[in-house]
This record gives structure tokens, C-alpha cells and sequence, in this order.
């Protein structure tokens, strides 16, 4: 997490004590997940089925394919500065399940 640190000091019960904030940056992606997650009912109304382009809390477009969604996201903004969400009604538009059996381990 990046973060900046601010220091107030001050007196309690006598003692002087230093008090750290953090000031926590959350990544363009994990705020569209949010974003994304917290409109995700009303956005499958309008979208259904379609790849949801975000860049932070703003939807870009909606298109019939994951390829143009992750093209147009390239050009507007670069690998790794947008998302991409498969507009559904559950967690599989932003989870994956791996079956047990493709455990990485050498049992």
C-alpha cells in the first residue's frame, strides 16, 4: 500500500505520544472493483452480458466483446490502468473458481 505519513505529537496522561496516520491510496483498479461491486445490480439492468471498460469510478463503455473492451482500454489508458468486468448478477463477473484437482502442490 502506498501511503504518506503525518506525525502529531501531543500529551496524554502526562506522556508524550506520537500518533502515525496513514493516508492509504487505493489503486484505480480496486476502486472500479468497488465501484463496480457496489452498482453491480443496477448496471446489469443497463448492461447485461456486456464488458464493462472502467477507469476508477467512471464506465467508459460497454462492449460485445472482452478483445475490443481490452483494445479500447489500451489505447485510452494504458496496460494496467483500467478494468474490465463481465457485466453478471453474481461474484463470477469478478471472481474465478480453480477446481481442487489443479491444487499447485506435489501430492
Amino acid at each position: 500500500m502506498h501511503g504518506r505519513g503525518v506525525q502529531t505529537k501531543g500529551r496524554l496522561g502526562g506522556q508524550i505520544s506520537i500518533l502515525i496516520i496513514m493516508e492509504r491510496k487505493l489503486s484505480k483498479q480496486k476502486i472500479a472493483l468497488n465501484y463496480f461491486i457496489k452498482h453491480q445490480k443496477e448496471l446489469c439492468k443497463r448492461f447485461f452480458g456486456k464488458e464493462l471498460l472502467l477507469s476508477g469510478r467512471k464506465i467508459i463503455d460497454a462492449f460485445d466483446s472482452l478483445g475490443e473492451a481490452v483494445e479500447t482500454g489500451e489505447q485510452k489508458f494504458g496496460a494496467g490502468n483500467y478494468s474490465v468486468y463481465k457485466c453478471l448478477p453474481d461474484d463470477s463477473a469478478y471472481s474465478i473458481n480453480i477446481p481442487y484437482s489443479l491444487r499447485l502442490d506435489n501430492a
